[in-house]
């Protein structure tokens, strides 16, 4: 079967010059400028605070205005997603830079046009809402209109709501866009070769320890560089968030982890109780990397050790093809609808697997909406841990996939359960290598990925929470330079770490995007809620693997239609906001672990 290592996005424009992207730019400007124009009908209403009944003319009114949103958000998701691809291919690419922009603007706009409906509904009584409820044209926003009115006491006047968004995109946005220019443009000589970041992060997985160590410190050289402007991107982004929640608070006191429990679909007891369940096992995390530490033959674990992969295990490259058919047999195991997925995903052209000099570092998954494809960017080196990365972005590609005759409105689904679906998808994979495993290092070698995910969930990102929750506190008493933000960091590590390892990343702050993001907040416990909840369905799966095939499925097209509560509730007859259910959870990570353990050292 031939696969394609690069993206072939021509069923959305032919190029980044392409006529169509400008015909499409025009034809958002205008419509979202009518649609804006039609909703400031919603716009009076609430600034007089006073509020019809329900009739016939309103309605139609809000079916123009909702099918109107229903209609451009593709539109203006699919030049989003295609520009922000082409940046990402090329980071040198003026070109590409300047239509990001736009279509970043463009979204920008469309959300301040579509403001005053969503402030309406949140005010209107329970008796206009229940018919409105019932109109087919907003079926699809149901969960979100709900969740709006549960948030309406935090909500300001609408004039306030549109000038917000209007100001992130050159303010709160330009801050994070600052920070991708230096991810996809920081270079740095290692041994007399100009590296990217993208190659030095791959290079921090090398079974060879002087390599790794090499690698890191170049990255470490590389932030460094910059420390003091990243100093200002983290401080401006958390100062933003402070202010608009402080002005969130006059009718009641709005905490940043209501924002960022709320973003995802929990709730704060569900974030609290996972918490401290994961503090008081996060020595499951210690015994993963005490157990590495042996295998690896070294004195004390550092920061460049974990991730590294064995030297006499993992020596071998697997070429794209390889690792493709690898995780679509593992797939195929558990749902041959699913591996075959994996096996077209590469055929079409949806996975940018080749990496170039102006590649951005990391790896993600993305999608175009109309029509629904999904889309992946890695930096494949062969690597088994490359493996595992495309097989955790393929999860997050089937979830996208099997929810593609949804509407839009209703497949936007918080990153809590996104990151369920993609560590569900490294499970499927283990879990199969492991039940052919023909001999003690095989094992060692998908244990192995157990215990960098165990370190990795219940310590490292766990330190991140803890990280992003002093920011919080702390800019409120002043700005935090570079050296005070490596203060905090090493401090955060230390509570989660503990002495597991010899020495801590202080620059973890720079080194790790996810802290710069400005689309929302703490983009670190949601992969600690992803990974506990993917252990609990994977023991489903193998408990009960024909039934829970189609209940997966379910489960995904639900996730954007209710909190991560009823879900869990829904399909595992589980209470997430009881600390009993993570304990659970952490029951079957140890379990691993204790496995791992007890493997011999050679």
């Amino acid at each position: 079967m031939a696969y394609q290592q690069n993206w072939d996005n021509r069923d959305f424009y032919l190029g980044i010059t392409d006529p169509k992207v400008e015909l499409d730019i025009a034809q958002l400007k205008q419509k979202i400028t009518t649609l804006s124009d039609e909703a400031k009908y919603f716009e009076n209403i609430v600034k007089a605070a006073v509020y019809p009944d329900w009739n016939e003319n309103i309605g139609a009114i809000l079916g123009r205005v909702f099918n109107a949103h229903k209609m451009l958000s593709p539109i203006a998701g699919n030049l989003r997603t295609y520009a922000e691809s082409a940046a990402d291919l090329d980071g040198s690419s003026a070109e590409a830079q300047k239509y990001l922009d736009i279509a970043q603007q463009l979204e920008s706009n469309l959300e301040q046009a579509f403001a005053p409906i969503m402030g309406f509904v949140a005010r209107v009584d329970d008796k206009f809402a229940a018919q409105l409820f019932g109109q087919d044209y907003c079926h699809a926003y149901l969960f979100k209109m709900k969740q709006k009115r549960a948030f309406a006491q935090h909500l300001l006047p609408i004039a306030e709501e549109k000038l917000l968004q209007a100001l992130s995109q050159n303010g709160l946005h330009a801050w994070y866009n600052m920070n991708q220019g230096f991810w996809r443009s920081l270079k740095v000589n290692v041994n007399g070769k100009t590296q990217n970041l993208a190659a030095l992060y791959n290079m921090v997985s090398e079974p060879n320890r002087p390599t790794r160590q090499k690698a890191y410190e170049a990255i470490q050289t590389a932030w460094q560089s910059v420390k003091e402007p990243q100093a200002a991107v983290l401080n401006a982004i958390t100062s933003w968030r402070i202010e608009e929640n402080n002005r969130r608070s006059t009718v009641q006191n709005l905490h940043y982890l209501d924002v960022a429990a709320r973003n995802n679909s929990i709730s704060r007891l569900t974030l609290e109780a996972m918490m401290s369940a994961v503090y008081q096992r996060r020595d499951i995390g210690h015994r993963a990397i005490g157990a590495m530490q042996k295998h690896l033959a070294i004195t004390k674990m550092m920061p460049w050790d974990l991730q590294a992969r064995l030297l006499d295990v993992d020596a071998k490259r697997y070429e794209f093809a390889e690792a493709i058919d690898i995780i679509a047999a593992c797939f195929a195991e558990f749902d041959p609808e699913m591996g075959a997925f994996a096996q077209m995903m590469a055929t079409r052209g949806w996975i940018q697997a080749e990496m170039n000099e102006n590649s951005a570092a990391g790896g993600y998954c993305d999608q175009f909406i109309a029509p629904r494809q999904p889309r992946i960017f890695m930096n494949y080196d062969g690597s088994p841990s490359n493996i595992m990365i495309l097989a955790h972005e393929l999860g997050h590609a089937w979830h996208y996939w099997v929810m593609r005759d949804i509407d839009p409105a209703e497949a936007d689904y918080p990153h809590s359960l996104a990151e369920t679906a993609s560590l569900f998808a490294e499970n499927l994979v283990k879990q199969h290598l492991l039940k052919t495993a023909n001999d003690e290092q095989q094992v060692l070698r998908i244990l192995w990925e157990d215990a960098l995910n165990a370190a990795g969930y219940l310590n490292e990102m766990a330190s991140r929470y803890e990280f992003e929750k002093q920011l919080n506190e702390q800019r409120i008493d002043g700005y935090m330079a570079a050296d005070k933000l490596c203060d905090i960091m090493q401090n955060c590590a230390v509570k989660w770490f503990g002495d597991s390892l010899g020495g801590y990343d202080e620059y973890k702050w720079t080194t790790v995007g996810h802290f710069s993001i400005a689309d929302t907040s703490f983009y670190n416990f949601p992969y600690i809620f992803g990974y506990l909840i993917s252990l609990i369905l994977s023991e489903q799966a193998r408990q009960n693997p024909t039934k829970f095939v189609i209940d997966y499925k379910l489960l995904l097209q639900d996730t954007g239609r209710m909190s991560a509560e009823d879900l869990v509730q829904k399909y595992l007859h589980e209470n997430i906001e009881d600390q009993s259910f993570w304990h659970k959870a952490l029951d079957l990570a140890e379990t691993s672990i204790a496995h791992f353990e007890n493997l011999a050292v050679k």
